[in-house]
């Protein structure tokens, strides 16, 4: 009976690691077929990458997002379709990352796994796995959090700071030069390093400090991107500075705007796009996948629960909650020097694995003995996961719906040489069945300078969308899938 138990500890162990895999192919399944459609920032982009590679990107924006975006483009440029199998990979290696951080910051199996599983399986930050030019998000978010697992490490290694100091100097920058949108963040991290004193007392601090210089690797690295960023920077960067300091704490209260991916779960309109692009082949993989997922679910739940673990780091815990918070308010403070914060989902890509490490540090030190809810238990994780999945299925598919009319009627416009004000009529009118989806992803299809990308980039002449009832009217067949000129300009009331 002794011989087994190695191996049923490295089955307990490996087992999250094989259900976060599949739960993230079941939650982003859809992407892996159809052919990717650009919208908006793409094409430029792509015309950018495509002539130059990232010499071009590099002379025009030098180090800004150089690795993130030129990432993201090229995965769409000569094979659209491995598009979803770079999200895919990316987005599982982002979790292993987070799941692995939250199980030495708060110890235990099931609570890291279940909210690694809240963070990835949910669409968050679905338009960064959607918008091959959002990509970058995801590429930033998933260095930043292998670096702060090398961090832990270094926290157990007082011998090894040299070793540990140039590996997290070196993933500071590649996290950087993805998205610089985790800058602050990153910067203070390495502070974990020299956590632990109960007690202040200057000259343990301060010998820490100078011994356990690890934690130092964030900072200088941070502090040379910043160089790097304003020494090579150029006249045409995207991204101006401007001061607004009340975004530090509005980032967090917005945070209701993450229930906006729910909303179309409830319109009758919206609901069949769950599977839209699906076809017999694909339904039977997705069952396939669900079995084997099933299957791996109730062999973790079998497992005694004598194989939770503890934190291996000796911290306080207000110092861990400062740390925690810290991290929090960094990931805020770059929207308050760099134009403010909206709601596009995008930008919560970073913003959610910490604070859903916050919730689970308050669970774990205020609720868990109190609440009984969420204990181990096969049918919550299951329904979780269920309602997760099927809403990552049913905002993907509006997407690629969306994304597919809108080029639909870029070529439309440019084939008929369509010029000057129009009116757009979309059926089914999805921005009514979700009516703060073009919040979601900040534009509408339809938006003047979203549209006029797609029409430049096929050589034809801006337009300007309008409601005035003197405009042409351009009208979405659903049944032909199609986009056609109507001569019936009368507003319906």
């Amino acid at each position: 009976m002794n011989s087994f138990n190695p191996l049923r500890q490295n089955l307990i162990k490996g087992l999250p690691y094989g259900i976060l895999f599949l739960s993230i192919v079941l939650a982003l399944f859809p992407l892996l077929f159809g052919t990717y459609q650009p919208v908006a920032d793409d094409f430029p982009f792509i015309n950018l990458i495509r002539n130059g590679g990232i010499i071009s990107h590099f002379n025009r924006f030098g180090i800004w997002r150089i690795f993130g975006v030129y990432t993201g483009i090229l995965s769409i440029i000569n094979i659209p379709s491995f598009h979803g199998i770079l999200v895919i990979t990316t987005h599982f290696l982002a979790s292993t990352f987070v799941y692995r951080a939250y199980q030495l910051l708060l110890g235990g199996i099931y609570l890291p796994l279940t909210l690694a599983l809240l963070v990835f399986v949910f669409p968050w930050g679905y338009q960064a796995t959607t918008w091959a030019i959002a990509y970058h998000y995801m590429l930033g978010t998933a260095f930043f959090w292998l670096n702060l697992l090398v961090i832990i490490k270094a926290y157990s290694y007082p011998n090894k700071q040299t070793f540990f100091f140039f590996v997290i100097y070196f993933l500071t920058l590649i996290s950087l030069f993805s998205n610089e949108s985790l800058l602050f963040t990153i910067a203070i991290s390495g502070s974990l390093i020299w956590l632990g004193e109960s007690k202040f007392k200057l000259k343990k601090i301060r010998r820490k400090i100078l011994t356990m210089y690890a934690g130092w690797a964030p900072i200088l690295g941070s502090i040379s991107y910043v160089i790097f960023y304003h020494l090579l920077k150029s006249n045409s960067m995207p991204k101006n500075t401007s001061l607004n300091p009340e975004t530090i704490l509005s980032v967090y209260v917005y945070q209701f705007s993450n229930f906006y991916i729910f909303q179309p779960l409830l319109n009758s309109k919206s609901i069949p796009f769950v599977f839209y692009g699906w076809t017999g082949i694909t339904f039977t993989c997705i069952l396939i996948i669900i079995c084997t997922y099933l299957v791996g679910l109730y062999i973790f739940f079998k497992f005694p629960q004598k194989y939770e673990t503890r934190s291996i780091l000796k911290i306080p815990k207000k110092q861990m909650l400062i740390y925690i918070i810290l991290l929090l308010l960094g990931a805020s403070l770059i929207y308050a020097i760099g134009g403010g914060f909206s709601v596009d989902t995008r930008k919560k890509y970073s913003l959610i694995p910490l604070i859903v490490l916050l919730m689970g540090w308050l669970w774990q030190n205020y609720f868990k003995c109190r609440i009984k809810l969420f204990q181990k238990n096969f049918l919550t994780l299951f329904i979780v996961c269920a309602l997760g999945i099927n809403t990552n299925w049913l905002v993907i598919g509006i997407w690629k719906y969306e994304s597919t009319r809108y080029n639909l009627l870029a070529d439309f416009l440019v084939s008929n040489n369509i010029t000057g004000s129009l009116r757009v009529e979309w059926e089914p009118d999805l921005y009514k069945a979700w009516p703060t989806m073009h919040q979601t992803w900040a534009f509408r299809m339809d938006d003047d300078w979203v549209l006029n990308l797609a029409i430049k980039d096929r050589g034809g002449q801006p337009v300007h969308v309008t409601q005035d009832r003197n405009a042409q009217l351009i009208r979405f067949d659903k049944n032909l899938s199609r986009w056609g000129l109507s001569q019936d300009n009368i507003v319906k009331k």
